[in-house]
């Protein structure tokens, strides 16, 4: 197996390397042409329903106002003078504005998709090219779309594990060198013969790496912060300590968390509290 059933084959076993291109621009000239259509039959629908609307004949006049002969204008056996030319613009409408619509949640739901992360697209590029692994030599235009496309119109089937800069690191930079260092002489490549001499790190073992550092820290923080002011004895020191202390733990929220900027605030300023109550409870060490 070889092409494109090889490379389908990792994007079916690793849906996190399901990375294609969304065509942002085609898809966006489509729904400039899709309503640039729609504005002329609206604009020859409104045209149409005023000449009706100011027609002599008693049909004509009633079409605002009876859909059934509007309906029924343009048929064989309507009576003379009925004109159908509104209801042919009504049927025209309907069905460009299912189209229209259809293509708006399309792309909507594809935008929301988000873009693939820049660690698993360079794995998925040298994967591609490098003869040991997957070596997926592609013959059309299309053979360059992940070396050469534009990371902005990219999209990712599966979105990435978490979104915080520490997990971030952990998969684009410390795994890599991991594997580099001592990676490669503990794991064994994956058995699936089609992924040939391919070593893949789980998205779950990431997760827990990184929920273990965070919980660790969660729990070392408020205990470093009581140790460092109790053994501090100038009160002045103490609060330049706990102003030093409280930014470290809001950049810690930053960088480890996916907390929302809601969410850190109020943690801080919780943490704050923490530390001011201990400082106006307890008496310096010299006092």
């Amino acid at each position: 197996m070889e092409g494109y059933p090889r490379l389908g084959r990792l994007m079916c076993t690793q849906p996190s390397y399901a990375i294609f291109r969304r065509f942002g621009a085609l898809n966006a000239e489509n729904l400039l042409y899709l309503q640039a259509e729609i504005q002329e039959l609206e604009i020859a629908l409104r045209k149409q329903q005023k000449e009706d609307q100011e027609s002599t004949h008693r049909d004509r006049i009633d079409y605002a106002r009876y859909w059934v002969g509007l309906k029924e204008s343009g048929e064989a056996d309507a009576e003379p003078g009925n004109d159908g030319r509104q209801w042919e613009l009504v049927l025209r409408i309907r069905e460009k504005l299912k189209e229209y619509n259809a293509a708006l949640l399309q792309e909507s739901a594809v935008i929301r998709l988000g873009q693939p992360d820049r660690t698993r697209l360079k794995f998925l590029v040298n994967w591609m090219q490098d003869i040991r692994m997957g070596y997926v030599h592609l013959l059309g235009s299309d053979s360059d779309i992940w070396s050469k496309g534009d990371v902005l119109d990219m999209i990712a089937l599966q979105a990435p594990t978490a979104d915080d800069l520490f997990t971030t690191w952990i998969s684009e930079s410390a795994i890599p060198a991991f594997h580099r260092l001592l990676g490669k002489f503990c794991f064994q490549p994956e058995s699936d013969e089609h992924l040939g001499n391919t070593v893949l790190y789980k998205d779950m073992s990431l997760v827990r790496i990184t929920k273990l550092f965070t919980t660790v820290l969660a729990c070392l923080l408020p205990i470093i912060s009581i140790v460092i002011l109790y053994v501090v004895d100038s009160m002045s020191k103490r609060l330049g300590i706990v102003g030093a202390l409280t930014a470290a733990f809001s950049l810690c929220m930053g960088l480890v968390t996916s907390a929302s900027m809601a969410d850190i605030f109020a943690a801080t300023a919780a943490f704050a509290a923490v530390q001011v109550v201990f400082v106006g409870s307890t008496t310096p060490q010299g006092a």
